[in-house]
C-alpha cells in the first residue's frame, strides 16, 4: 500500500479532502473518491458512475481491501441519515 489515500483510512474515511496532497497519477481518482462524500448529491451519483474508473486505477487487491469496504461504509453512513 503506498498511503495514497491515508485520511484517517485506506481511502480517506475521515472529513479531511483526499485529493490534498496525493500522487498527480492518482489525483483523478482521489478526486471521485472526494465527491462519493459530497453533500451535492448529484456530485455523489456521478461519481458513483465512475466507480469503474476508481476500481480500474486502483487495482484488483485496493478496490477488494479499501474500495469495498470505503463504499459500505457511506452507504452504512447513509442509512443512519
Amino acid at each position: 500500500q503506498d498511503g495514497c489515500f491515508s485520511e484517517s483510512g485506506p481511502l480517506g474515511s475521515g472529513q479531511m479532502s483526499v485529493a490534498g496532497g496525493v500522487d498527480s497519477s492518482l489525483y483523478p481518482v482521489a478526486v471521485l473518491i472526494d465527491e462519493l462524500r459530497h453533500d451535492d448529491l448529484q456530485l455523489r451519483v456521478n461519481a458513483v458512475k465512475q466507480l469503474g474508473t476508481i476500481a480500474t486505477a486502483l487495482g484488483p487487491e485496493r478496490t477488494r481491501e479499501e474500495l469495498l469496504p470505503f463504499l459500505q461504509e457511506i452507504i452504512d453512513d447513509e442509512d443512519d441519515v
